[in-house]
């Protein structure tokens, strides 16, 4: 259940509407992928 969490926030960190949260699968619970994903949108 805690990916499903971070999933949530990562997919309001985007600010999208994405209904199943791709990125859990490659989210290892560190700083540096956040900003990745910052980077990238």
């Amino acid at each position: 259940m805690t990916y499903m969490n971070i999933c949530s926030k990562i997919t309001y960190k985007l600010k999208t509407k994405i209904g199943i949260c791709k990125y859990e699968l490659y989210f290892e619970e560190s700083e540096e992928w956040w900003k990745l994903i910052n980077i990238s949108y």
